[in-house]
């Protein structure tokens, strides 16, 4: 069949100021998706509101959902009283992993012998999911049924720790280090300045460019000391089984993956270590040798985060548990498919509606 796809930006989130208008923003959407003319009875619409939103006010939250479902009504789709909804970070997690072993064709191969681990990296958390050895504690525990198969995965969503948030979250932390208002801030190159505005302040970051330095701020964001109440953990007091089986890390592990290996999409397995030996080698470039060598393929917000990029996804992958010499591969598109969560929501709300009870 036929593969759409259409992305915009800014994110629904830019509306929580006015969120009687967050219907506008997904219209440019809605018009691609109608201008397919797909046949209105059989084409479901849904929309499930990830981590950013789930950090804002509940009233907020609420007036925008209604705002997109009055917007979405308008439109040759069916709605449904699920179709817009804030998902949990849990089920984020395993539509990630639904989706990967989906095109990976692992669940028709046996998902016991050949589901791979998720590992997803969004701009407000970050999910790891995957089959352990065990049914894992309740919390952890999200019991998923395919065909005539249960399969119990272990899955958790880490918030404040995505590629958007993590670094809000160290540039909060180092601003309450110190009443200055000019802060050296080592996950930005050396000669890299940059002006944040924090609750009516504006805050002057000084590049000082060094992995090491980066990666300790963001083990503090993820909490790397949180008591572990129930054994074993890996990093925010939260349970986590034995790594078990083969891993791919999805969106932005990937984005920094490729920027260290020169923008090549070719070879995606490396090990754990390749983040923290080329990040390493990034961090201490000057800003002005970064310029002239990627700023013809990169604009400057984008790299001026790779740095930091690099010290935040080989601390995930060490608070996880893996080994430098552990591999992962590295995804964006699997088997010529782009991997998204949102694929694996929709394979789940079809299955819902058409595979019987069992």
């Amino acid at each position: 069949g036929s593969q759409w796809m259409m992305k915009t930006t800014p994110s629904l989130s830019v509306y929580q100021d006015n969120p009687e208008n967050a219907g506008e923003g997904l219209k440019p959407l809605l018009d691609f998706a109608a201008g397919k003319n797909l046949p209105s009875e059989s084409t479901f619409f849904y929309l499930g509101a990830t981590e950013i939103f789930r950090e804002l006010p509940a009233d907020v939250v609420s007036k925008m959902l209604v705002a997109v479902n009055e917007t979405v009504k308008t439109y040759p789709f069916q709605v449904s009283s699920d179709s817009v909804q804030v998902i949990t970070g849990q089920q984020e997690g395993i539509y990630g992993w639904v989706a990967l072993n989906q095109l990976m064709l692992a669940f028709s191969a046996g998902c016991l012998q050949n589901c791979y681990g998720g590992l997803d990296l969004g701009s407000g958390s970050a999910e790891i999911t995957f089959l352990g050895d065990h049914i894992p504690p309740a919390s952890y525990d999200f019991p998923f049924t395919w065909g005539a198969e249960t399969f119990h995965a272990y899955t958790h969503s880490f918030g404040g720790v995505g590629y958007i948030l993590g670094l809000q979250n160290i540039n909060l932390t180092l601003i309450s280090s110190t009443a200055a208002t000019t802060i050296p801030h080592p996950c930005f190159l050396n000669g890299f300045n940059s002006t944040w505005s924090y609750q009516g302040n504006d805050y002057n970051f000084v590049g000082t460019g060094s992995f090491d330095a980066c990666l300790n701020l963001v083990k503090e964001v993820m909490k790397v000391d949180a008591p572990c109440p129930t054994p074993p953990c890996s990093f925010d007091g939260a349970y986590q089984p034995p790594l078990r089986g083969k891993y791919a890390a999805l969106s932005n592990f990937r984005d920094v993956e490729q920027f260290l290996e020169g923008g090549n999409s070719g070879d995606n397995d490396h090990s754990v270590g390749y983040l923290q030996k080329h990040g390493s080698d990034f961090c201490t470039m000057s800003w002005s040798d970064a310029l002239a060598q990627y700023g013809k393929d990169y604009d400057e917000d984008e790299l001026s985060q790779y740095c930091y990029g690099s010290s935040l996804t080989y601390g995930l992958l060490k608070g996880y548990g893996f080994d430098d010499s552990d591999h992962v591969i590295y995804e964006k598109k699997v088997n010529g498919i782009k991997w998204s969560w949102t694929l694996g929501m929709s394979v789940q709300k079809l299955r819902e509606r058409y595979e019987p009870e069992p």
